[in-house]
């Protein structure tokens, strides 16, 4: 029997892929071990990749993204290992690693899964790694960050057992999915991964599982990994947030269904910090909007004090719409033009903004002449709205440029000096400007050879630490794991996060673009995911659904084939399909709904294979607009 199958479901990370299989081949010692690549339908390449440069490897590949859950299902069907490691794509195992856990598992017959020490990209402590079962507490006090404030207590800590040591050994509630040691019968006599899980939260509900058979579930730092968080959710377009939280929703649902209070104590607290994290996420659109909306407020103040002689100089029926209407109107317009929740702020879409809602509220006093108070206020409104706003936005910049917060990206590179001046030409062709990479290090040149090239590898934390570096690509192939675990976790202090790229065009096109410039536009997002197409598209589709719904009902007690089609509707009307989009059958990604007419359904009769479909959907992505939209259903009411 093979000792250890190792089960890896990849999306979209070769490049990461390729250094965690050259660490476990590092690391298995005299351990016999089988490797199963499930490939989740990445579209980067990586099955070509991987069986390119390791061509004895299990891959199996998949024509659709069936999540976390059902693809390692397949890997563990198909294992054969006495000990099953479900392994993340994106982490790095020490030389010891596999041979220290296999050896705990063969001594501690009562442990029927366990982990190792799990360190972040910057050689941190993961904490997430180790985990206590979700308690109405518990559950809390992750949601509201209690046990961030309070990490040493047992009571708010208990969800992230921070308040535990991270180098003794002891039995935890549950373990991160990203390394899971099982023993391989157990695996399979609990089914694996419940597979309502899409992502998240199946590793929570295994642990559950497995507990609840008297087996242990361990924490064993005798050998620690990297993991590099979250690298496959960030090359996807799911909805990490909504995903999280669907996940702990169905796992209280699953395991605690007969605790009303607990579902619905954790089913508000959910909502609340989902909530919560989306007005994080967009707190500077969120804070932008409120000033200038404020400003013109304050504009009308100012405006009714000059044409009124008093601060507040309307009738007493026009309270407390002259508050609410214009700021509603200037909020809509500024979304639709894409200055809010679109990455920066533009001084030509805000003044484009601002037009709009001078000429909607202008044309707004014909048709309710009631309101017909003074054209000067409404022109002073949005003059001084319009000055404010450009002030507000040019001190932000100024602010970001000479604080350095406009110069946060500064790279460094470890590798040669070609892929170094590779690397700086093609983001040079990019976004000029923005990217500052201050040189590269390696064992094999000297000073005299580059005048980029900044020192060895036993310099790096003084590198680091002169030259304010907060990224590091890692681009040498040739760079033994040992050594990358050696300097990683050595400068965990510096915050500095860690990449991999094999080639500079990976870099290019992966997570790591996202991961750096957090306050530009998001490169890799297709345009109907945007904030107002997305409201727009939902308009219609409410709208077309109402009048199908009114008209097709009571049609549908005289004809089956209406019926038939209700659900379609009704589909459409909750929010579940769109009107026009891709075909996208599972629905499993909130900003990709399928489309019940799209490319592949445009013409009947036409048999479209499935590599022709992802084409077609792909083109639809990244070419979308509201005329294409428009030129779909066209084609459809056609049949051209």
């Amino acid at each position: 029997m093979t000792d250890i199958s190792v089960v890896i479901v990849n999306y979209n990370v070769k490049d990461y892929l390729y250094k965690c299989i050259n660490s476990i081949f590092a690391s298995h010692g005299n351990l016999s071990i089988e490797i199963i690549i499930v490939d989740n339908n990445s579209t980067d390449g990586s099955v070509a990749y991987i069986k390119g440069h390791f061509p004895n490897l299990n891959v199996i590949s998949l024509s659709e993204n069936i999540g976390f859950g059902r693809a390692n299902n397949l890997g563990i069907n198909a294992a054969k290992g006495k000990y099953i490691l479900i392994l993340n794509p994106d982490t790095l195992l020490q030389n010891d690693t596999l041979l220290e856990i296999c050896n705990f598992m063969e001594a501690n017959p009562d442990a029927g899964a366990s982990t190792c020490k799990v360190l972040n990209g910057d050689g941190s402590f993961q904490q997430s790694c180790r985990r206590g079962f979700p308690t109405p507490i518990s559950a809390f006090s992750k949601l509201f960050g209690l046990q961030k404030i309070f990490p040493t207590s047992k009571i708010f800590a208990k969800y992230n057992l921070s308040y535990l040591p991270t180098d003794e050994v002891y039995p935890v509630d549950a373990i991160s999915g990203c390394f899971m040691f099982f023993r391989g019968d157990l695996l399979k006599q609990i089914g694996g991964f419940d597979e309502d899980f899409f992502m998240y939260g199946e590793d929570i509900d295994i642990c559950y599982r497995v507990n609840k058979l008297n087996f242990k579930i361990m924490y064993v730092p005798l050998s620690s990994i990297i993991h590099y968080k979250g690298e496959s959710t960030k090359r996807s377009n799911s909805n990490e947030i909504k995903s999280f939280y669907d996940a702990m929703e169905i796992f209280v649902k699953k395991h605690y269904s007969k605790s009303f209070i607990f579902m619905l104590f954790l089913r508000i607290g959910i909502y609340l910090r989902a909530l919560l994290s989306y007005l994080i996420k967009f707190k500077k659109d969120i804070s932008m909007a409120t000033f200038d909306m404020l400003s013109l407020t304050l504009g009308m103040l100012i405006g009714s004090k000059i044409v009124f002689y008093v601060f507040i100089g309307f009738p007493d029926y026009a309270y407390p719409n002259v508050f609410m209407l214009p700021q509603l109107i200037l909020l809509t317009v500024m979304i639709m033009v894409g200055e809010y929740f679109e990455g920066k702020n533009n001084l030509s879409k805000m003044f484009f903004g601002y037009t709009i809602t001078f000429l909607i509220l202008s044309t707004l006093t014909y048709f309710f002449p009631e309101y017909r108070f003074s054209r000067g206020v409404v022109l002073f409104m949005v003059g001084y709205g319009i000055i404010s706003s450009t002030l507000a936005r040019l001190w932000i910049s100024l602010f970001n440029r000479f604080a350095g917060n406009s110069d946060e990206n500064r790279i460094l590179i470890i590798g040669s000096s070609n892929t170094f001046e590779k690397i700086i030409i093609e983001f040079g062709t990019i976004n000029p400007g923005y990217y500052h990479f201050l040189g590269f290090i390696n064992n094999e040149l000297s000073n005299e050879e580059s005048k980029f090239w900044l020192g060895t590898l036993e310099h790096l934390e003084k590198i680091i630490k002169e030259n304010k570096i907060n990224n590091i690509i890692i681009s040498d192939l040739n760079l033994p794991i040992d050594t990358i675990n050696k300097y990683v976790s050595g400068i965990g202090k510096n915050k500095v996060k860690f990449h991999y790229a094999n080639q500079y065009q990976d870099y290019i096109a992966s997570q790591i673009i996202s991961d750096i410039i957090e306050s530009s536009p998001e490169l890799g997002n297709y345009k109907n995911t945007l904030l107002r197409y997305r409201i727009i598209k939902r308009l219609i589709d409410v709208i077309t659904s109402s009048i199908a719904l009114i008209i097709m009902i009571p049609m549908s007690l005289f004809s089956e084939k209406i019926r038939n089609n209700l659900n379609n509707i009704k589909n459409l009307f909750d929010g579940k399909y769109t009107l026009i989009g891709i075909k996208n059958d599972d629905g499993r990604f909130e900003n990709l709904k399928h489309g019940l007419i799209n490319f592949v359904n445009v013409r009947k009769n036409i048999s479209i294979d499935n590599e022709t479909i992802k084409k077609l959907n792909e083109y639809y992505l990244k070419n979308y607009s509201l005329s294409l939209d428009f030129d779909i259903l066209l084609r459809k009411l056609l049949g051209k």
